[in-house]
This record gives structure tokens, sequence and C-alpha cells, in this order.
């Protein structure tokens, strides 16, 4: 067998010229012509109407997948106890705050006074305490925090009057 002449035409051009040769005489024929168009357009209208409601339906069911994801990974954080008692906001706060990778180490108490943590002890620096305040505060549904921290060598917050009082009363 011998090479194919690259202007000899094949099969496959003929099909398709004779497709296209039949379409246009159909589409441009003198009686039903006109006809045959406006199928022509009528349907394509229809496929792109159905291509566009699929599209929107689609759309709309990818939203509301997104939607239930995040309401999803919203209520994970939610605390099962919206309303708790001061024994259980302090185990919250423990298990939250004070066992974070970044939570300061150091001898310090921990009280829940109706929804106040009441922290008390002492750490390395004013930046930990700062810190040890900030994650404690960031714990759902903590009212307030109140710090008796203080640094070692400083008087606790709540020990200054009476250190004072005391030396004055022996002057």
């Amino acid at each position: 067998m011998g090479k194919r002449s690259s202007i000899a035409p094949t099969l496959r051009s003929w099909v398709v010229a004779g497709t296209l040769g039949t379409s246009l005489a159909l589409l441009f024929d003198g009686e039903r012509g006109v006809r045959r168009r406006e199928m022509l357009k009528s349907r394509g209208r229809g496929l792109y109407q159905m291509a566009r409601q699929r599209m929107n339906q689609q759309t709309r069911i990818a939203s509301d997948r997104v939607f239930s994801d995040a309401k999803e990974r919203l209520a994970m954080y939610r605390p099962d106890n919206p309303n708790p008692d001061d024994n259980t906001l302090r185990d919250r706060i423990e298990s939250e705050a004070l066992n974070h990778h970044s939570a300061p180490k150091g001898e310090y108490n921990l009280n829940v006074e109706h929804g106040i943590a009441v922290l008390r002890g002492q750490l390395d620096s004013e930046e930990n305490i700062q810190l040890l305040i900030e994650l404690v505060a960031a714990v759902p549904d903590v009212q307030g925090v109140e710090s008796f921290l203080h640094t070692p060598g400083t008087p606790a917050p709540n020990k200054e009057t009476a250190i004072e009082a005391s030396e004055q009363a022996t002057r």
C-alpha cells in the first residue's frame, strides 16, 4: 500500500461535507426552511434554559452543603452546657485555657465565684500574667477575670493595703 495523497479526499471528509450540505439545504429550503430555523432556535433556547437551571440547582446544592458544613463546625465549638455552674465553669477553664499549649506554667490557683474567674498565685513575668488572664477570659461563659497574680518578689495585689497598714502600725 502506498501513501495517500494529501489532496485526495478521504471518506470522513465526504461524510462531513455531505452532512453539512444537507443541513444547510434543509435550513435554507424555500418552503419549510423558516419553520426549521425557528425550531432550531427554540431547541437552542430550551437547551440553554435547561443548562442554566441545572447550573443554578448545582450552585444551590453546593452552597447548601457549605452552609450546613459551616453550621456543623460551629456547633462543635459550642459548649454542651450553656449555663454552667461555678464548678463546671472551673473545669472548663482548666481544660480549655490552663491546658492550652501557650498557657504559662507557674504556681497559681483558680476559683470561680458567680461566673467570675479568680486567679491567685505568682508567675515569672507580667507578660505571662496578661497571657493567662486573656486565655481565661476567652473561655465561653466566663463573666470576668479577677487577678491576684504577681511576679516573684512583689506583693500580691490584694495584700498591698494589708502590708502598708501593718507597716504603719509597727512604726
